[in-house]
């Protein structure tokens, strides 16, 4: 389907084909599942980004590709998956329809979502701009609490790992995560909407959970004991 117009979403095959060529292109490149959080978060965010901008990520340094032939099929794929994934974001707006990430089992069958998270935070840094209130906020209810605990599990530094994540609450997180980001998008869309990357500060319109409070989880423990013990040390 090389010649699908740049609105068609890629068939499983082409997602399976894109996979393979993001993997041919160097050991620095993205995997598919990174693309799709890295593309996630870019179209979340305030200010747009062309492919000029976001492209040179997604190879990594050091790239090659074996023919022009070859960079031209990857490229046309992403903007198709580009195009898919701000088509899925804009119906999860309008008909509250979840996201369906990109995410990929391990060999026990078990969806991780790292890369998918490491991949939005990578768009956060790409297009940073009108994201400080959130990454800078100690609300225990941040939406991207979720996003940084896969992000950091596996971190070489373990200050930065969360606490490890039982089976039971890795699903609780990735469900999270997806909350989250519908969250965000719909926290960015006036700015989208405006072009202008800067807005009122949150306020919140409910207590803040204390750190002696049940989780807002569910799980029955103490916040300091549960997510607040999962939030990474940022430096």
């Amino acid at each position: 389907m090389q010649n699908a117009p740049l609105t068609q979403p890629l068939a499983d095959e082409e997602l399976d084909q894109l996979d393979a060529l993001l993997a041919q292109i160097g050991p620095n490149s993205m995997t598919l599942e990174m693309v799709d959080g890295y593309f996630a978060a870019l179209l979340c965010s305030p200010e747009l980004v062309q492919p000029s901008g976001w492209l040179p990520r997604i190879w990594g340094k050091g790239y090659s590709l074996e023919s022009e032939e070859q960079f031209t099929l990857a490229t046309t794929l992403l903007m198709r998956h580009w195009n898919a994934v701000a088509a899925s974001l804009r119906a999860m707006q309008d008909s509250e329809t979840p996201y369906q990430p990109v995410v990929q089992e391990d060999d026990d069958g078990v969806i991780l979502g790292n890369d998918w998270a490491m991949g939005f935070l990578e768009g956060i840094d790409t297009s940073p701009a009108g994201w400080d209130e959130l990454l800078d906020s100690d609300d225990p209810e941040n939406p991207l609490i979720p996003f940084m605990i896969l992000a950091y599990e596996n971190d070489p530094d373990p200050e930065m790992r969360a606490k490890e994540i039982s089976p039971e609450e890795r699903e609780f997180v990735l469900g999270a995560m997806i909350d989250g980001l519908e969250a965000v998008y719909n926290y960015f869309e006036p700015m989208r909407q405006t072009g202008n990357a800067s807005r009122e500060p949150v306020r919140r319109s409910e207590p803040k959970t204390g750190r002696n409070d049940p989780c807002s989880c569910g799980s029955g423990r103490k916040y300091k004991q549960c997510c607040g013990a999962a939030t990474p040390t940022q430096h």
